[in-house]
């Protein structure tokens, strides 16, 4: 059907917001259309800086989650050439860029962490189309079911 705005009210007397929740992919400014090309690494390089202090912060705070969220979600924002495990670098492997920028920590507290939310490394590098994470991590699965089967 056709994009329905929504509006969000936060309280008995704050003005409305108005939005559409179907066009917030289609807005990644640094996809937009630029009469000069430079302006376009320009405006990623902001919105780059931008997303990281809010990462940081979210983190600073103690909420990993919210975080990570932000870290997840951020070709939204940002395509993901300019900002996402492919932009740390290419030292390690797919998972181990893809752990450095989602700030993995001890394999105990990224345990009860997925535990408690339900996100993985895979659900991240899908939810970030990050095909060579992806592609790792199902080898390293499709490796520990064979080796269980062998096992028994």
């Amino acid at each position: 059907g056709d994009d329905m705005p929504c509006m969000v009210i936060t309280s008995a007397t704050a003005t409305p917001e108005y939005c559409c929740p179907c066009d917030i992919f289609k807005l990644c400014a640094g996809n937009g259309d630029f009469t000069v090309d430079s302006d376009r690494d320009a405006v990623n390089s902001t919105l780059t800086k931008m997303l990281q202090a809010k990462v940081e912060g979210y983190a600073k705070k103690g909420d990993i989650t919210l975080s990570r969220m932000m870290q997840a979600m951020s070709p939204v924002f940002v395509p993901r050439h300019a900002y996402g495990s492919a932009a740390v670098g290419s030292e390690g492997s797919a998972v181990d860029r893809l752990k450095k920028f989602m700030k993995w920590r001890s394999d105990a507290e990224e345990e009860a962490w997925m535990a408690e939310t339900g996100w993985n490394l895979l659900t991240f590098a899908a939810a970030m189309d990050d095909k060579p994470a992806i592609d790792e991590l199902l080898a390293q699965d499709a490796a520990t079911i064979e080796r269980l089967f062998a096992a028994k």
